[in-house]
C-alpha cells in the first residue's frame, strides 16, 4: 500500500521549493542489503525514515548505513514507532539525529528550512521534535495539530502508483491507492494509542483528491484508511452524494467502528462504490468489550452487520484474542456471535502490546512488563511472550484458539458455498483463489510452528 505519510511530507516540501524523493522499499522489492548501492547513487542532506513499531529495527539498520555512506547528512525518524520514548529510540538507534513526534509535515518543512539557510540550525525553536544535545535528550514543545485542509495532496507522482495492489479480499480493482479523509479518533479503546484529536478534511478537499486519483492517475480502487470512517453519517452521506453526482466510478472500502448506521446511508455508500466495510468487533463477550472500553453491545454489533449485508456491502470482522480477562466461556461467546452475524471474512489477531495505549499502561503499572522490555521485544526481537502472552495466558493456548477459530470459519461448508455463489466474475474468482492459496500456506506454517508444538 502506498506510504501516505512520506507522500504528504514530500508534497509539503515541494510546495516550498525543496527537492524530495521517496524510496518505497516494499513495493520496489528493496532490501537492507540494497541500501548501500542506493546511497552511493543518491546523496541527500536530510534523510527521513518512516517506521512503525514492527519495522523500527530495520530503520535502525538503515540509519546506520546512511551514516556510514554520508556522515554529514542528518537522519530523521518519524512514524508510528514514536509511541516509544525518544530516549529509548536514541539508545538503540545511534544513527538517528532527530525524531519527529506526531505529525511530520510542518516539522520536516521547518527542519529543511533550518538546514538550508546556511547558518547553524536552532532545533530548540522547532516544535514536535526530539534531539540529543551532548548526552541530554531534548524534547521541544508538542506541535499543534495540523489543519488538514491546508495540506497539499500527497505526492503520488513520486511513487510507482500503478504497482500498488492490496491483499485479497480488498483488491477488487487495481491499481489502488489509499485516501485519508480524517486523522485521529474521538473514542478511547483501551488497546489503541491513536490520538483522540479527531480532525477531518472538508468534503470538497477530499473530492479534489478523488478526482485526481480517478481521473488523472487512472486509479480504480480506493481504501479509505481513516481510523473511524463513518463517525459522522451526515459527512459520509455528503461524500457519497458528491461521488454519485459527478458519476465517479471507484470501488472502495473503509474501516469503521461498530455503530448504528442508517440503512439508507449504507445503500448510498454501496451505490457510490463501497463494496466492503471492516468493523472492529473485537469480541462477542460483554465482559471483554467493557475491558476494551468499546462502548458497544453485541446487539449493536448484530444490527450493524445485518444492515450492512442488507445494503449489499460485504463485511469483515476484526477480532482479538488473548485479552487479560479472556476465558473459555468468553471465547465461545465470540464464536457464537460470529456464527450469528455471518461476516464475509474474519481476522482473528492476538493481543499485542501497543506502547502508549491505556491497556498497555495498565499492565505495565502492574509490574508485568516495562517500557524497556517492550523496546527489546520490538527492536531486538526478544521473544519475551514465548510462553506467556501479553494478556497473561498460555501462549500456545491462544495460538490454538486463533488457529481453530480461523479454520472453523473459513472451512465451513456454508461459508464456502456462499463465497462461490457470490463471485462476481473471473477477476474476483482469481483473487479469491490467490488469497485462499496464500491463506492455506500461512495456516500450515502457523500450525506446524505453534499449534501442535510441544
Amino acid at each position: 500500500m502506498p506510504p501516505l505519510g512520506p507522500a504528504y511530507i514530500a508534497a509539503v516540501l515541494e510546495r516550498h521549493g525543496f527537492k524530495a524523493d521517496i524510496l518505497d522499499m516494499p513495493i520496489l522489492r528493496k532490501r537492507i542489503k540494497d541500501i548501500p548501492r542506493f546511497l552511493k547513487n543518491n546523496q541527500y542532506d536530510l534523510y527521513g525514515l518512516s517506521c512503525n513499531i514492527f519495522n523500527i529495527s530495520e530503520g535502525i539498520k538503515i540509519a546506520g548505513l546512511i551514516k556510514e555512506a554520508n556522515p554529514d547528512s542528518k537522519v530523521i525518524l518519524g512514524g508510528h514507532c514514536n509511541v516509544f520514548s525518544p530516549g529509548l529510540i536514541f539508545k538503540y538507534g545511534a544513527g538517528f539525529d532527530i525524531i519527529v513526534r506526531g505529525e511530520g509535515e510542518e516539522a520536516m518543512l521547518s527542519l529543511c528550512s533550518q538546514f538550508n539557510n546556511g547558518s547553524t540550525p536552532d532545533l530548540y525553536k522547532i516544535n514536535g521534535i526530539s534531539f540529543k544535545d551532548g548526552s541530554r535528550v531534548i524534547n521541544t514543545l508538542n506541535a499543534p495539530y495540523l489543519d488538514l485542509n491546508r495540506l497539499p495532496l500527497p505526492a503520488r507522482h513520486l511513487l510507482p502508483h500503478r504497482l500498488y495492489k492490496m491483499y485479497p479480499p480488498f483488491d477488487l480493482l487495481s491499481p489502488v491507492t489509499l485516501i485519508e479523509t480524517s486523522r485521529g479518533c474521538m473514542y478511547n479503546c483501551s488497546f489503541c494509542s491513536i490520538s483522540q484529536s479527531a480532525r477531518e478534511r472538508s468534503i470538497e478537499n477530499v473530492m479534489e483528491e478523488i478526482r485526481e486519483v480517478s481521473g488523472k492517475l487512472g486509479i480504480k480502487g480506493v481504501r479509505f484508511v481513516d481510523s473511524n470512517f463513518v463517525y459522522s453519517t451526515e459527512r459520509i452521506a455528503d461524500l457519497c452524494d458528491r461521488i454519485l453526482g459527478e458519476n465517479i466510478k471507484l470501488a472502495w472500502t473503509c474501516e469503521t467502528r461498530v455503530r448504528k448506521i442508517p440503512g439508507d446511508l449504507l445503500k448510498k455508500m454501496s451505490a457510490a462504490g463501497c463494496y466492503m466495510i471492516a468493523y472492529g468487533v473485537e469480541s462477542g463477550s460483554k465482559k471483554i468489550l467493557d475491558l476494551l472500553n468499546k462502548r458497544i453491545t453485541t446487539e449493536e454489533i448484530t444490527d450493524t452487520f445485518m444492515a450492512t449485508k442488507k445494503a449489499g456491502i460485504k463485511t469483515i470482522a476484526y477480532l482479538m484474542l488473548g485479552l487479560p480477562e479472556e476465558d473459555d466461556y468468553s471465547f465461545r461467546e465470540t464464536l457464537s456471535l460470529i456464527k450469528k452475524i455471518g461476516p464475509d471474512f474474519v481476522l482473528y489477531t492476538e493481543l499485542f502490546p501497543i506502547p502508549g495505549s491505556p491497556l498497555t499502561k495498565k499492565i505495565m503499572e502492574s509490574g508485568q512488563i516495562t517500557e524497556e522490555g517492550l523496546a527489546e521485544y520490538y527492536i531486538l526481537h526478544k521473544d519475551i511472550f514465548r510462553k506467556r502472552s501479553f494478556g497473561g495466558h498460555c501462549r500456545n493456548k491462544i495460538r490454538q484458539r486463533q488457529f481453530f477459530a480461523t479454520m472453523g470459519f473459513y472451512f465451513n461448508a456454508r461459508f464456502l458455498m456462499r463465497r462461490i455463489r457470490e463471485i462476481r466474475g473471473p477477476k474476483e474468482l482469481f483473487y479469491l483463489i490467490k488469497g485462499a492459496y496464500c491463506f492455506l500456506l500461512e495456516l500450515m506454517d502457523f500450525k506446524f510452528k505453534y499449534v501442535f508444538k510441544g
